[in-house]
């Protein structure tokens, strides 16, 4: 099924009020007033089934060097037939346009991301001002105009990130959203309480409001590996699944690992994947982890901003 053939451009607060059934639109989102003279578009898909049900929402690209996350929407966007869905999913393939364009983590500048993690420590951090203020800084009216859009009434929401190549992968959640975070079926996940979460997250506004909120950290930036952009594309159809919004039931082809809360999550992913089948109880992993090396398709190019959402 082809997308409509023109383009939506909406201020409003929801873009779903409008959807027939059994269709792909293309809409862009437009942040309220400017600041400093600068407004933003943003691009969202809504695809919606052929009777009413569950909404999924997917977020990527809250920073602008993590790719693999919209290559993973817009593959799995190729696999969605809105004749064989139930409700309705929303994407927002590229959360923060600026970023993208310039290749940095926030916008204008990447600032203080060694310093302390809290949103008054982290004003250009797009991911520490959820869920927005329409009146703020722009990554506050970024973060306003898509939770009012589309994310306030979700029945799950998945935030696609990426860590640098000496990071492992790693899907997690909190409690209340275990379920989900198994679903999503990533190779490597964790179970958390709400007190890992820092203010201001994407995940941190999702449990304000008691909507289950699943966070992947693929590998790396400003690469497209194809084994993450699987992973991210096979946990989105798997999510829709978990819901209702597809048939059948989520697919795990491969083993998963869980790794405690209380294990540090930043190792360097050769000392990962040294580990073996043999790994003792208690010692962080519920089972051996061995990391797929990502094979690097290709350097992120700017040219990847005209896919054609």
């Amino acid at each position: 099924m082809r997308f409509r053939s023109t383009l939506e451009r909406r201020n409003t607060v929801t873009i779903t009020s409008n959807s027939a059934p059994c269709t792909k639109r293309r809409i862009t989102l437009r942040t309220p007033g400017y600041v400093d003279g600068v407004s933003v578009e943003l691009p969202v898909v809504v695809v919606t089934g052929a009777s009413p049900g569950k909404k999924l929402v997917v977020v990527a690209t809250q920073h602008g060097r993590e790719v693999n996350g919209p290559a993973a929407v817009y593959r799995a966007l190729q696999n969605l037939n809105p004749e064989e869905m139930t409700g309705e999913i929303i994407f927002f393939p590229v959360a923060n346009p600026p970023c993208i364009r310039m290749q940095v983590q926030d916008f204008p500048m990447d600032r203080n991301r060694a310093l302390k993690t809290g949103p008054e420590h982290n004003p250009m951090n797009l991911n520490r001002q959820w869920p927005g203020d329409p009146d703020g800084s722009l990554p506050q009216r970024i973060a306003h105009a898509i939770w009012n859009a589309g994310l306030q009434d979700a029945d799950c929401v998945l935030d696609l990130h990426c860590w640098g190549a000496t990071t492992t992968a790693l899907a997690w959640g909190q409690q209340e959203a275990e379920p989900f975070v198994t679903a999503f079926g990533f190779p490597w996940f964790q179970v958390h309480d709400r007190k890992a979460a820092q203010p201001g997250m994407l995940e941190s506004a999702c449990a304000e409001q008691g909507i289950p909120c699943v966070v992947c950290e693929m590998t790396p930036q400003n690469v497209v590996a194809p084994e993450m952009v699987e992973h991210g594309r096979r946990g989105i159809l798997n999510l829709a699944s978990h819901l209702g919004i597809l048939p059948g039931s989520p697919e795990h082809p491969h083993p998963r690992y869980q790794i405690d809360q209380g294990t540090a999550i930043s190792a360097v992913q050769r000392l990962v994947s040294s580990m073996t089948a043999t790994c003792q109880s208690g010692s962080g992993f519920h089972a051996a982890a061995n990391p797929l090396p990502p094979t690097h398709e290709s350097y992120f190019d700017p040219s990847m901003l005209k896919m054609k959402w």
